[in-house]
């Protein structure tokens, strides 16, 4: 479920258009504007992590559950971590799934959306 989770994220993130798709970031929540395959507006969507219940949302979905920790990271070109959406060029997603600390397995997964990447293409 967490590789699931987290390459939904991934392809959702890749659709946004611009920098201001991204309207709100923080390490366990994220709303941006994505895109259907034709380019055309879909939603304004929010993915966030709910610590107290251990899920992480997609909207009002539930999009995995059972999880320990969750964040995100945001890059600049440079790859110094910011929050400042104007700077973000790459998004890293963290997610570790189990019951307990014994049980447990972490996923990672990198979006470089291609409208953010400086010059439009992805490193």
């Amino acid at each position: 479920m967490a590789r699931i989770a987290v390459n939904r994220m991934m392809a959702e993130l890749k659709t946004m258009k611009d920098i201001s798709d991204i309207t709100a970031c923080s390490s366990s929540s994220l709303t941006c504007n994505i895109y259907d395959e034709n380019g055309n507006f879909d939603a304004s969507m929010r993915y966030r992590y709910v610590s107290t219940s251990g899920i992480v949302e997609r909207g009002t979905s539930r999009l995995a559950e059972a999880v320990q920790s969750f964040s995100y990271t945001f890059y600049t070109a440079s790859r110094a971590s910011t929050t400042t959406r104007a700077n973000i060029r790459s998004i890293l997603i963290k997610i570790a799934i189990g019951k307990t600390s014994d049980n447990k397995f972490t996923v990672y997964g990198e979006v470089f959306p291609k409208n953010l990447v400086k010059g439009g293409t992805s490193p």
